[in-house]
């Protein structure tokens, strides 16, 4: 947080300087001549530029950037020609995600990445077109339409929009600073940035927070049942004890964790984790005993490796953090060996296999079905990006890289949460006989029959 609280400084800094200088009224100027001379309409200019910047430049999505000017003769491409490179070296200097130029209707004139927001209008109130028609940019409601009505409002201030999902930015959160473009004391235009993704806060608190209260919420229901999410009490004695085991357990580790953070506290929690594990195990081997007597078409055995799937994403990236603390006795070599683990275990939950030699109940059948295959290929995609990170850890891994595997974590586990719902899911298909239905129909003539008798 603090070091979100800093970057946040800084870019208002950043934004200030650049604001104050001539030369930005200059390129807002000559942008909004180009904008205005393109085409005869917003709508024409809209379509016109993003085909000449987006859909026709040659460099990859993420990468738009690197065109200096689309061809042709109109002033646009000979301003975007002079300016951009400077804007684009502005951009990587100051480490922004994106710079943006708007005009008073909120037409976005100019941006260095060339996002789906390049050319749309961010107004609130829409815009009145050459047939006297309201028109609404499709990305008005967003953090970067907030930050143009900001501006407008309130042109002498750095504004800021707290992060929130930005379409344009594939859903990314995103936060933007803004501030007025002014000519002799009369506002012309707005300036608006885009803060880079590792500004973004983490509250750490709040996690921790949100956590307890989810891990108490899930023991009561499962204590009492909720048959709204097709959860019942307990079925049998040694469910039940199995359950209250664990929740012991927890009753020990919940008011450390809501107490001071510190690393007294973290060395208590850690030294009940190795218990708090071993009966959450013993827990789900008795439910899987349970399913594979009740049914045993159950895949009982397949949900519970999924799960543990889910906690070894959650263990690496604890203990990135915990090899980083001094006392730790966390290594590479054990990470490593984490790793490791949760690719064979996903190689089973793909291809099939037994987690113990012992019986058929622990067998893990092969996954078959294209959207559970799908699902588990969006794992994969997530755990490389994570693993990559994860192989830098060290004990002196910095602050960047820590972040780079929460946020990779956080991926990798919303993935492997698809798939543990899919797996938990039990679909009965029943073949039935065929019947053959024999019934009079017109061969001629007209038929007022439905289009499903048709």
């Amino acid at each position: 947080m603090k070091n979100a609280a800093s970057d946040l400084t800084h870019h208002k800094g950043f934004i200030r300087t650049e604001a104050s200088d001539f030369q930005l009224v200059q390129a807002f100027l000559a942008f909004k001549r180009g904008w205005d001379s393109y085409r005869p309409t917003d709508a024409e200019r809209l379509l016109s530029l993003q085909v000449a910047y987006v859909t026709l430049n040659e460099h990859p999505a993420g990468s738009k950037d690197q065109l200096d000017y689309a061809p042709g003769s109109e002033e646009y491409h000979v301003v975007h020609k002079q300016y951009h490179p400077i804007y684009r070296a502005i951009l990587y200097d100051r480490n922004y995600y994106d710079i943006f130029m708007l005009d008073l209707n909120g037409n976005l004139i100019y941006s260095v990445y060339k996002e789906l927001d390049y050319a749309t209008n961010f107004a609130a109130n829409g815009t009145i077109d050459e047939h006297g028609v309201v028109q609404y940019g499709e990305w008005k409601d967003s953090g970067l339409g907030e930050a143009f009505e900001a501006a407008v409002r309130n042109p002498d201030e750095i504004n800021v929009i707290d992060w929130k999902p930005y379409g344009p930015s594939n859903g990314a959160l995103a936060s933007f600073l803004s501030t007025g473009i002014k000519q002799y004391g009369k506002l012309i235009g707005v300036f608006c940035t885009q803060m880079p993704p590792d500004s973004k806060p983490i509250n750490s608190s709040l996690v921790l927070e949100h956590t307890i209260q989810t891990i108490r919420d899930r023991i009561d229901v499962f204590k009492y049942g909720k048959p709204s999410e097709g959860i019942y009490p307990p079925a049998t004695q040694a469910v039940a004890d199995s359950l209250f085991d664990v929740s012991k357990l927890w009753a020990k580790v919940e008011p450390i964790a809501k107490g001071p953070q510190n690393l007294q506290s973290l060395a208590a929690i850690m030294s009940q984790s190795a218990s708090v594990r071993a009966s959450i195990h013993a827990l789900e081997d008795v439910l899987v005993d349970g399913a594979w007597k009740a049914d045993p078409s159950l895949q009982g055995s397949k949900i519970v490796l999924a799960s543990r799937q889910l906690a070894l994403l959650q263990s690496m990236c604890r203990d990135s953090v915990l090899m980083t603390k001094n006392g730790s006795d966390v290594t590479t070599e054990g990470i490593a060996a984490s790793m490791s683990n949760f690719e064979a275990n996903h190689k089973i939950l793909l291809e099939g296999g037994s987690v113990r030699r012992l019986a058929a109940k622990t067998d893990v059948a092969a996954t078959e079905d294209p959207h559970a295959l799908d699902l588990m290929h969006a794992v994969e995609d997530q755990w490389s990006a994570l693993k990559a990170h994860l192989e830098k850890v060290t004990p002196q891994a910095t602050e960047a890289l820590l972040r780079f595997v929460e946020e990779g974590t956080a991926s990798a586990a919303e993935s492997m949460e698809a798939v543990i719902t899919f797996f938990g899911t039990t679909t009965r298909t029943t073949t039935m006989l065929s019947l053959e239905i024999l019934a009079p129909i017109p061969l001629t003539g007209d038929w007022p029959a439905g289009q499903t008798m048709r």
